[in-house]
């Protein structure tokens, strides 16, 4: 490494990018922060562009339309977020089979943003037993990322949701509500 100081300082880049998400990945695990009392807030939708770009590259044979909105302040960690959001958009990009839509929305004191995709993977019949841990519906599925985005969204007062879309019936909507 020392004779290529390039590859040397990619390595450490890359060292030091792992270990920042192993710290994160343990403070989750030791009780996570709430957002509420630490003042964190991530701003949409510029948290949600690198996500959308980098899952667009390793799903290219699925179209994602972001509707555009602006920018507004969530009450969520930003790490946090990106974990969220980036588990809920990989697994609509996993199951579906056509484009994908993301829409955020306002209500008094909230935010949604809302991933829309079609019912390729049909929902079991309680929706909620897609929060189980383990549940998958797929085979490229750990049956974690659902739950894991639930957990994090809840410890900042949120909360993420799966349902049948109501304008659209053959898509499936997963809403993710921020304070």
């Amino acid at each position: 490494a020392a004779a290529n100081p390039e590859r040397a300082h990619a390595l450490r880049t890359q060292v030091s990018a792992m270990q920042a998400q192993i710290d994160w990945h343990l403070a989750q695990a030791r009780g996570g922060a709430d957002s509420r009392a630490t003042g964190l807030v991530t701003l949409l939708p510029e948290a949600m562009a690198p996500i959308i770009r980098a899952l667009g590259r390793l799903h290219p044979k699925r179209d994602i339309h972001c509707a555009s909105a602006p920018s507004m302040p969530a009450a969520c960690d930003p790490a946090d977020f990106q974990e969220i959001f980036g588990n809920l958009l990989d697994n609509a990009l996993r199951h579906a089979q056509g484009a994908i839509t993301i829409r955020t929305e306002t209500t008094t004191g909230h935010i949604a943003i809302i991933i829309a995709s079609d019912n390729a993977t049909p929902l079991p019949d309680d929706p909620e037993q897609c929060f189980t841990i383990g549940y998958s519906a797929g085979k490229t599925s750990s049956g974690l990322g659902l739950p894991v985005a639930r957990k994090l969204a809840r410890q900042h007062g949120g909360d993420v949701g799966v349902a049948p879309c109501a304008d659209r019936a053959d898509a499936v909507c997963t809403t993710i509500t921020l304070a």
